[in-house]
């Protein structure tokens, strides 16, 4: 029910650890209605953090205003120059520029980091991971070596309400650097939530892990 930053904040004061720095993984899935962070959520979340937040997300295909025609399986890094401008307009376009902007918070795009060989070596984070088992150790690969530097802030997967299966822990999907994901969805519903699951163990073992679902002003 909290719409104001103060109500929310009194709220996550109860779950949420103090902390100066905070991860909070969006939604962006393109320009759809409903599908994606908008800034009034985002905004509303920002303003009731106590610290800084480091806003999440990596690059995907449905994320532009069309234009160019390429394979975003194969081509995709070769079109990066295209894909960032995109990234960039659709933060212009929504609003949400200004709000990160606002509360002076931090961009994160994962695939950047993985196009610039900036993620952390896997061997590290299953070292840092304690021996958690993992059904696809692979996604070890992925974790920004700057969010290695930050272990132990809280991490809050801010997920849009699109239908049961799209959730807290399924938000966590768009931490796969490559912008084209269809080949981690797998063959069916199984694969796709043992992906998210692994997900969640790696995250969850490097970050106090916190989930909030919103529908803030459209759901689908």
């Amino acid at each position: 029910r909290a719409r104001d930053p103060e109500p929310l904040a009194r709220i996550l004061s109860q779950v949420l650890p103090r902390s100066d720095r905070y991860l909070v993984k969006v939604t962006w899935h393109g320009y759809a209605q409903g599908t994606y962070t908008g800034a009034a959520a985002l905004d509303l979340l920002l303003g009731s953090l106590p610290g800084r937040a480091v806003v999440l997300e990596g690059h995907t295909s449905s994320r532009n205003v069309g234009g160019a025609d390429f394979d975003w399986e194969t081509d995709a890094a070769r079109h990066r120059a295209w894909i960032r401008q995109q990234d960039v307009e659709f933060l212009r376009r929504t609003g949400l520029m200004e709000v990160i902007a606002r509360h002076d918070a931090q961009y994160l795009n994962v695939t950047e980091a993985w196009w610039d060989g900036a993620c952390a070596r896997a061997e590290d984070v299953h070292e840092a991971l304690g021996g958690v088992a993992l059904q696809h150790p692979e996604l070890a690969a992925f974790v920004p070596s700057a969010l290695m530097e930050l272990r132990g802030s809280p991490m809050i997967s801010l997920a849009r309400f699109k239908g049961p299966t799209r959730l807290g822990i399924s938000n966590l999907f768009g931490l796969i650097p490559h912008p084209l994901r269809t080949e981690w969805h797998g063959p069916d519903i199984t694969y796709f939530a043992s992906i998210c699951c692994d997900l969640a163990r790696i995250y969850g073992g490097l970050f106090p892990l916190f989930g909030l679902v919103e529908a803030f002003d459209t759901a689908v």
